[in-house]
């Protein structure tokens, strides 16, 4: 499950990082679908990021037109917190 990391920046920063774990999100799903067609992958997003960067329209658009699934964890009680299909 690619992740997305969680560094201490402004939203302008994000994107760069977005835009990165987005491509390689799409890549990965790209070569699952060729060898295992029946799993499903998921974006791993920080829950604090989740709540921030993640409720902003320009992300959701892109989550929502490029289908990604993503599931929101707590990274310091290391639990998932939430699956959105």
């Amino acid at each position: 499950m690619p992740h997305f990391p969680c560094p201490k920046t402004p939203s302008r920063k994000w994107r760069g990082v977005f835009y990165s774990a987005l491509g390689q999100f799409l890549n990965y799903r790209l070569a699952l679908q060729m060898s295992e067609p029946d799993r499903t992958l998921y974006l791993a997003i920080p829950v604090d990021t989740f709540e921030s960067f993640f409720q902003e329209r320009f992300t959701q658009e892109a989550v929502k037109l490029y289908q990604v699934k993503l599931v929101s964890y707590d990274p310091l009680q290391e639990v998932i917190v939430e699956w959105k299909e």
